[in-house]
């Protein structure tokens, strides 16, 4: 059965559950309506700042807090994923189920992308308190990683 002796985490979990329902407490329409135009705003700046650059998703409903990108024709595992880093942001390649391989998502070939564009796949995410201050950081970053591997 696989299972062995112990005592829950009782106030572990109570402490998490009591997290949560403070967290959902604080969403509501105008807040995710808020996030969302936040999410889209930047991936327009993005999009006309990096030539190139397509918006997955783009035009039917996604998650507010993802804004999945394929970049422009270069090798995004090797650049820009390190040089974000390197300038403090996380973001990740392909899709979240493919996190950690090497091939191509299968999500993303479901989807309709070629192996090449699956490979320029970056996901930016962000959390309840990411600002648009945050997010306008991780333009700037991108526009200078760009100029850099361009040039």
């Amino acid at each position: 059965m696989s299972r062995r002796a112990g005592t829950e985490n009782v106030a572990g979990i109570l402490s998490m559950v009591a997290a949560v329902e403070e967290r959902e407490s604080l969403v509501d329409e105008t807040w995710l309506s808020g996030r969302l135009g936040l999410r889209d705003d930047i991936g327009e700046k993005i999009v006309a700042r990096l030539p190139g650059t397509r918006i997955l998703g783009q035009g039917v409903d996604r998650t507010w807090n993802t804004l999945t990108l394929v970049m422009p024709d270069c090798d995004c595992r090797f650049r820009w994923v390190v040089k974000l880093d390197r300038l403090g942001f996380a973001v990740s390649t392909g899709s979240a189920c493919s996190s950690g391989k090497e091939k191509a998502s299968h999500v993303l070939e479901a989807m309709g992308y070629s192996s090449s564009d699956s490979s320029r796949v970056i996901r930016c995410s962000s959390g309840p308190d990411t600002s648009a201050e945050d997010w306008g950081k991780l333009v700037e970053a991108m526009v200078a990683v760009n100029e850099e591997i361009s040039a």
